[in-house]
């Protein structure tokens, strides 16, 4: 039932291949500057990620149905936990920010970090499903690559900006960009095996193996340029997932990831030796932050005043209305803290499983813990297929990363490769007979 593309198959095709200028784009273009669109304060993202996620909206809503059914787990729980936040801005005041002088936070700049995030995910998703089952790691490939050597061509131009020589781009600061670079070296490792055959696929050859090799090099040099704890601490905890499977994946792969996996070991120990050599670089290795502990202490302080702040958490924004001070509405602090009725905060909460507990409380970690779920058993079903197993077992790692920065609410860029990454694992692990049907039912006239 796969027989040729219908002509919906092959303008989806054609929509994917956006991906590898997007990619270019958003490593040098920074995207997350304020504008001011009919009287609403956002950033760029926010109408770039809708005119994405309308363009592919066709594609998502006739493949999201016969996709796994843990993507739509993730996706779905993921809206109710945005819905869920907005509910909570609606009936609470809006926060007040003292820095050099007070100021009451509105609703809006509230608001429309949440809808950035949802049209994220549905931009990720939507242009992840644009593309068949065949297709899709071949545009993957090339985007993975137009992010990886475009972050390293933008690199030198941010380095007077944040007067570090950290890798940093426009997508992202040296702490977060490692995410997808990550993701990167993780879309090279699918290729190689794919090329290579080492994965029984029920998908036909792919191309030359070496683009492969030279992405998982330069993606993994990428995450240990930032210098990001949380970035390396990722890592780490990739190796570890692919030597899991190494060790009890089914035969055939076990014999080609071991140089990958020497490969990887030592490009963290070289990290090591480089950390030794250059003790400025010893942050790497270092997890303790004054300026993070005060802001753990004072947000669950803030956290566990009352029964109520536990359970319903204590507002999205109500902690760290960290749009306001990114849009200029609140004057930036010199201290990098704002004082609150329990203590010190940082701008931004800097973590993930922070932010969702303290802002949303139990029930905001509830449905983030089903998230969590969805993507272990959406990594699982991944594991069948050559492309997409590394691919998954990165999405997984980079929850480690979700505790030093906050992904997915904030940092809307790494969000949407993230999302992408989700819906790209979701897409190869569907069955062809399914996404077959898609093409065929839904095909437009």
């Amino acid at each position: 039932m796969t027989g040729e593309p219908t002509r919906f198959s092959r303008w989806g095709n054609r929509i994917s291949w956006l991906l590898v200028p997007l990619a270019a784009v958003m490593q040098f273009v920074w995207l997350r500057r304020p504008v001011s669109i009919a009287g609403v304060t956002m950033t760029l993202e926010l109408p770039l990620f809708g005119f994405l996620a309308l363009i592919a909206a066709p594609w998502a809503v006739a493949r999201i149905r016969v996709m796994n059914r843990w993507v739509q787990v993730l996706a779905g729980v993921f809206t109710v936990l945005i819905v869920y936040a907005m509910v909570g801005i609606a009936w609470r005041a809006g926060p007040v920010v003292e820095t050099s002088h007070l100021t009451v936070v509105p609703g809006s700049y509230l608001l429309v970090p949440l809808l950035t995030a949802l049209l994220a995910m549905a931009a990720g998703l939507g242009l992840a499903m644009a593309a068949d089952r065949r297709h899709l790691p071949v545009v993957l490939t090339w985007a993975a690559g137009a992010l990886v050597v475009a972050g390293f061509v933008a690199w030198p131009r941010q380095v007077p900006v944040h007067r570090s020589l950290r890798l940093a781009t426009a997508l992202g600061g040296s702490a977060s960009i490692h995410l997808v670079f990550l993701l990167a070296a993780a879309v090279g490792l699918g290729w190689y095996l794919r090329s290579r055959g080492t994965v029984r696929s029920v998908v036909g050859a792919a191309g030359p193996a070496w683009p492969g090799l030279v992405l998982v090099v330069l993606g993994v040099t990428g995450v240990l340029a930032t210098g990001s704890r949380g970035g390396l601490l990722a890592l780490v905890a990739w190796v570890v997932l692919l030597a899991v499977q190494l060790l009890f994946g089914r035969n055939g792969r076990q014999r080609r990831l071991w140089p990958w996996l020497v490969t990887a070991g030592a490009g963290i120990g070289v990290a090591v030796v480089v950390a030794v050599l250059f003790p400025s670089l010893g942050r790497l290795f270092s997890l303790g932050d004054p300026l993070r502990e005060q802001n753990l202490f004072s947000a669950l302080t803030w956290w566990t005043r009352d029964w109520q702040t536990i359970v319903a958490g204590a507002g999205s924004g109500q902690v760290w209305p960290w749009f306001a001070i990114d849009s200029g509405l609140v004057p930036a602090p010199g201290e990098r803290m704002v004082p609150t009725p329990a203590g010190q905060v940082l701008l931004s909460p800097h973590s993930t499983l922070l932010a969702v507990v303290v802002e949303l409380g139990l029930v905001g970690a509830l449905l983030a813990g089903v998230m969590v779920f969805a993507l272990c058993k959406l990594a699982l079903r991944g594991r069948e297929d050559a492309f997409a197993a590394p691919l998954a077992l990165a999405l997984l790692a980079t929850l480690v990363a979700f505790l030093f920065d906050t992904y997915l609410f904030k940092e809307f860029g790494n969000a949407f490769w993230w999302w992408l990454a989700a819906g790209a694992v979701a897409v190869c692990c569907s069955p062809v007979e399914r996404q077959a049907l898609s093409n065929s039912t839904t095909s437009p006239r």
